[in-house]
């Protein structure tokens, strides 16, 4: 079998696990004729390019984004864990395009400020801890 078929056998092996799952935050769509899956980090600059392009796909009748952040690029997580306290007020959306709209790099007390500046808390007011 070819390289380029090989590939799309394993694509459809593992579209279960990847597409659709249950608590994953999404943009666009409700009603879904394509998804797309974007896997991002919040402090990754070729992910902040793509923006205009993911909220562009959104914004198409019958589509869905679903947001899955993947923080790769060191161990700062603080970006991914505001998008999760925004998430529990069904914010999730808001607060990932805000974050890939921000410029540089900003450690816990830059995500704080943000996050009361926005509204993003979790229970008790707090950031979402791990």
């Amino acid at each position: 079998m070819d390289p380029a078929r090989q590939l799309a056998s394993r694509v459809a092996e593992l579209r279960g696990e990847i597409v659709g799952s249950a608590g994953v935050p999404t943009a666009g769509d409700p009603v879904v004729a394509v998804t797309v899956v974007e896997f991002f980090d919040f402090r990754c600059g070729y992910c902040k390019r793509s923006l205009d392009a993911v909220r562009a796909a959104a914004a198409q009748p019958g589509v869905r984004v679903e947001l899955r952040d993947y923080p790769i690029l060191g161990p700062e997580s603080e970006r991914a864990r505001l998008a999760l306290a925004a998430g529990m007020q069904g914010r999730y959306k808001e607060a990932h395009f805000t974050l890939m709209e921000r410029e540089g790099g900003f450690g816990p007390e830059g995500v704080a400020d943000l996050a009361i500046g926005r509204g993003f808390h979790g229970p008790g007011g707090g950031l979402v801890r791990s």
